[in-house]
């Protein structure tokens, strides 16, 4: 093993009184993590990284921000030097701008591809049960044993279910094959009354078949109900920790292939409680967040990017667009209308007449020439 892993209980200790860095003291991205290898019959293990995003996977199905946080952050299986191992993550500090990278392209084949499956986001992110903290992790520790549950549940209805055909599962094609098979059956007495050979007896098989989807279908309904009871027993096992929560502030999208395509943003001006989205020279609000939140249609794109933003901060760091652009326009004007009567004050003071004047008549005439521009030129020019 790497020698910059050390003692779960030592490195454990050395971090219990370890507050996370304020605001003043960190930078806007820079977040830090202990990562924890479990090996089967060795200690814990711990190492500590620092990172100024999150990465999360390419996403093999529709799914949402936390079930992929989960999959990148929470138990996981792993390898080191080829020996198994499983490897978790533990945050002992977050950045007051959460940037989570959603890549899209796979390879299948040999061949690079756009991943285009759906991952809903969320406008307020907790990330509390991401954090090294006593309370939460026994919760996670609880919520991986359910989860291992819950995926072992869905394996076994996918495998029931499978079948050749995209729309048509395991039983109900048993059951259709069954049907073909009787009239099969009834076929065969027309053949004998015209004096055709009848097809083989298929009797034996339409049972055997008909009991199969009978005895699938038993097991479809224990399994959808144990599944439902762990989903349902995994929602709001965190709803009690609220402190870390982040607000979703820019999105990323793209549409089209792994070759090219079209990229534009949207952000969100916390002030004007609006979204606007910017597409190249276009800037407009956006009227319906839920397709920024859950983008599944072509024209809605797919997320690549999502920028959190720490709520008791946003104010302070985050600001669209200007607030006061007629104070700010009105100041300058000021400003350049003070240094032109500064500029008429010092010509007049040198003896230049009709410096406006004169180079008024010189534009309206069409032309400019700077060695007539003005009656007198000061000496030396």
């Amino acid at each position: 093993m790497e020698s910059n892993w050390t003692n779960y209980e030592s490195k454990d200790r050395a971090y219990q009184d370890v507050e996370a860095p304020s605001l003043t003291q960190n930078s806007l991205f820079n977040m830090r993590f202990i990562e924890t290898v479990i090996a089967e019959g060795e200690s814990k293990a711990q190492k500590e990284e620092d990172a100024t995003n999150i990465l999360l996977n390419v996403p093999y199905e529709p799914t949402d921000i936390y079930s992929a946080l989960d999959r990148v952050i929470d138990l996981r299986q792993d390898d080191i030097a080829g020996k198994p191992i499983e490897i978790y993550r533990s945050y002992t500090s977050l950045s007051p701008l959460l940037q989570i990278s959603i890549p899209r392209i796979a390879l299948q084949g040999g061949q690079a591809i756009k991943v285009n499956h759906s991952l809903r986001l969320e406008e307020t992110l907790y990330m509390d049960r991401y954090c090294s903290d006593d309370q939460v992790l026994p919760i996670r520790e609880t919520c991986w044993q359910l989860r291992r549950r819950l995926h072992s549940l869905q394996v076994q209805k996918e495998l029931i279910d499978k079948t050749a055909l995209k729309d048509v599962k395991g039983p109900d094609m048993l059951e259709d094959a069954a049907k073909y098979l009787s009239g099969v059956q009834e076929a065969n007495e027309g053949l004998v009354e015209l004096g055709i050979e009848p097809f083989e007896d298929t009797s034996d098989v339409v049972e055997g078949l008909e009991q199969e989807a009978r005895e699938l279908r038993s097991r479809l309904g224990p399994l959808d109900t144990e599944i439902q009871r762990i989903q349902q027993d995994l929602e709001g096992q965190f709803d009690m920790f609220t402190k870390e929560k982040y607000r979703l502030y820019a999105v990323f999208f793209h549409r089209g292939g792994a070759g090219g395509g079209h990229y534009w943003s949207n952000i969100f001006d916390f002030q004007a409680n609006m979204w606007r989205t910017y597409n190249d020279e276009t800037v407009e609000e956006h009227k319906n967040p839920a397709d920024i939140l859950n983008a599944r249609e072509w024209q809605h794109g797919t997320p690549t990017y999502a920028v959190y933003v720490r709520d008791d901060v946003k104010d302070e760091i985050v600001q669209p667009v200007c607030r006061e652009p007629e104070a700010e326009m009105a100041e300058q004007t000021d400003v350049q209308m003070t240094e032109t009567q500064a500029a008429d004050a010092a010509a007049t003071a040198a003896g230049w007449d009709n410096v406006n004047t004169d180079s008024e008549t010189k534009v309206s005439e069409g032309g400019w020439d700077d060695t007539t521009a003005y009656a007198k030129p000061p000496q030396g020019w």
